[in-house]
């Protein structure tokens, strides 16, 4: 009767770790512009086993903008990329190190990886214990988890962690809570926290103190990110700091091929050869296509026929916002002229406050107090609820 018990309890957690995991698979599957799987899209990346990059100041005149520094815009100075032994696959970084800090420029796929990371070890554990491979002992559960709101939480991080899943996945999460806890406590949790860089100075030194206290008791992987500026090194204990590489050529065109094949273009005067061609010919741009995040604005806009090569990173930045206020938007629910440019100037009017006050990060409370102010919002924007024009802002 015991045993009978046991497997109706372990065939109930089955079901409900399968479809907790099946969640989290699917939620993580990110679009660009146009429809594409984030699986379908992504293209490994490749990091170096030390630190190569130490710059103090993330601005548009660090990516000097000449010829000649666009040239190698994200390249490492002196060193091959190509050649360099450090530099290894992040499948290799990852089995090799139990925890991870992953350093990056803005753009450049931090927030991302960890996604394909959660994404893959989901989808992995979950079939593997849908064909009986493994039990539900054997189960690691992905965690992905941004590290603002951890430090947001008075509790420690083991407390933390249950309580910002049961936030993010409510559904989902409730059946197996008891499950995640022996999880934690068993090492078979793989936690992924994000964005170190938008927890705010004041906050680092108690989340890195409780998440010492968390490794020191709990055998968990842990993998988190943060931009190079800023980062102040040593914030996980016994990590292995690694720096993504920016894409090779190789990487790049693999990248545009891939987009171009999976895009739905009806005008043959518009092509993966083409824009490869183009970058080739006009070397002052390949540093802007070494930047993931760069490199796929070049992309929905050169399909769109929106951008002219050569190009400045700013020009990139402005077509981009002229294109998802414009015509991307109107695909998803027309709106007039006029309603596109007032949107523009009110983003205007926060990003000159926000620049002004050095203000690189914020919450919605902080746009919220920006809008309500604006001199503008009674005029233009009378009929429309700020949180509404807050979540269209950020969609």
């Amino acid at each position: 009767m015991v045993y009978s018990y046991f497997l109706l309890v372990c065939f109930c957690y089955s079901s409900q770790v399968s479809e907790f995991l099946f969640y989290q698979y699917h939620s993580l599957l990110a679009i660009t512009f146009q429809v594409v799987s984030l699986k379908d899209q992504y293209i490994p990346i490749q990091v170096t086993l030390e630190r190569k990059f130490r710059h103090d100041v993330e601005t548009f005149t660090g990516y000097l903008e000449s010829d000649d520094e666009n040239k190698h815009a994200y390249a490492y100075r002196g060193i091959d990329c190509e050649s360099e032994p450090t530099q290894v696959s992040w499948e290799e970084a990852r089995k090799k190190n139990k925890r991870i800090m992953v350093l990056a420029d803005p753009g450049m796929g931090k927030s991302t990886l960890l996604k394909m990371e959660a994404v893959s070890n989901a989808h992995s554990e979950r079939e593997k214990l849908s064909n009986g491979e493994i039990t539900i002992d054997d189960v690691n559960f992905p965690i992905l988890l941004r590290l603002y709101d951890l430090s947001e939480k008075a509790e420690e991080v083991f407390d933390a962690v249950i309580a910002l899943v049961q936030r993010e996945y409510p559904k989902t999460s409730k059946d197996i809570i008891d499950l995640l806890k022996k999880k934690l406590e068993n090492g078979k949790c793989v936690l992924m926290l994000d964005a170190l860089d938008e927890v705010p100075g004041e906050r680092r030194n108690e989340l890195s103190r409780k998440l010492d206290l968390f490794v020191r008791n709990y055998d968990c992987p842990i993998i988190c990110t943060s931009r190079i500026v800023g980062y102040g090194g040593s914030f996980l204990t016994d990590s292995k700091e690694v720096e993504i590489v920016p894409f090779s050529q190789k990487q790049t065109e693999k990248y545009i091929r891939t987009w171009f094949n999976l895009a739905d273009i009806k005008d043959d005067s518009v092509s993966a050869d083409g824009l490869v061609r183009e970058l080739k010919d006009k070397p002052q741009v390949q540093g802007l296509a070494q930047n993931p995040l760069l490199l796929s604005l070049i992309c929905s806009l050169y399909q769109e026929k929106k951008i002219s090569l050569p190009a400045r990173r700013c020009e990139i930045y402005e077509k981009a916002v002229d294109y998802i206020l414009g015509e991307w938007r109107e695909k998803k629910k027309p709106q007039l002229k006029g309603r596109e440019i007032a949107k523009r100037r009110l983003l205007e009017y926060l990003a000159y406050h926000f620049t002004c006050e050095s203000k690189e990060i914020f919450s919605s409370d902080d746009l919220f107090d920006k809008i309500i102010v604006y001199p503008q919002f009674d005029r233009i924007f009378k009929n429309d609820d700020i949180n509404t024009l807050i979540l269209n802002f950020v969609q």
